[in-house]
């Protein structure tokens, strides 16, 4: 009789650890197949160089293996990989620079889409170089004397210096010696400026007018002829 009711104890404690763990199988299936994902990988679409400094970037939506609303954050940087952040929580597969970007610049970029879980898909990495300066744009700075018709000006005489501003006025400081042997701003002159065409700019002093031909420009150095005579060079 002792046997019988051990066996039978022994039958039922085997019955109960089968059910339990098949309970406990269902719930583990049940927590993998609850796990949210996150979206899946995308793609920027391509930036071609020489864009304008306000470039329009898009890229494939980013679908989400649970439905979940899927939303974009936009790196855009000058180092790679990018790490400021331009604008969050955008809705759509596209968006347009809003602040002017710097000329002749490589720029990274990388969009991030989250869904609505809080889960993240990184896109990949993306470059492209804006646009070239204009000569109006590279102009538009202060410039210190260097040499006059290929004679390189004193220390004193390279102080001298013209500022083109974007407003289209004009601004020159002349330094000379003084008599104490000072290098002091000797005169001003003030103006206005435009350009008669991309290679010529019109100085207007109120009396008189002077013509600037540019022979060359680069962000750091302007050689210019002076009303058809003096050769200019100036460095910034």
């Amino acid at each position: 009789m002792y046997l019988t009711k051990c066996n039978i104890n022994f039958k039922t404690l085997f019955y109960l650890i089968f059910i339990g763990f098949i309970f406990t199988s269902c719930s583990s299936d049940d927590d993998a197949v609850a796990i949210n994902q996150a979206p899946n990988d995308f793609v920027l679409e391509q930036v071609a160089d020489g864009v304008d400094l306000q470039p329009q970037l898009t890229w494939q939506s980013a679908t989400d293996p649970d439905g979940d609303a899927v939303t974009y954050q936009v790196y855009l940087d000058t180092q790679n990989p990018p790490l400021t952040s331009i604008t969050n929580n955008l809705g759509v597969n596209a968006y347009g620079v809003q602040e002017e970007l710097i000329p002749e610049t490589t720029y990274y970029w990388m969009v991030v889409a989250k869904d609505s879980s809080g889960n993240t898909t990184n896109s990949n990495i993306g470059s492209f170089t804006t646009r070239d300066f204009t000569t109006e744009e590279l102009l538009q700075n202060i410039w210190f004397m260097y040499s006059v018709n290929g004679e390189v000006e004193t220390e004193c005489n390279q102080l001298t210096n013209v500022e083109f501003t974007s407003g289209m006025l004009y601004e020159e400081a002349v330094y000379d010696l003084v008599d104490n042997g000072n290098c002091e701003v000797s005169y001003y002159m003030l103006g206005t400026y435009n350009f008669t065409d991309n290679s010529n700019i019109s100085i207007d002093f109120g009396e008189y007018v002077e013509v600037w031909e540019i022979l060359s420009i680069t962000q750091t150095e302007l050689m210019v002829v002076v009303n058809n005579d003096n050769t200019l060079v100036l460095k910034r």
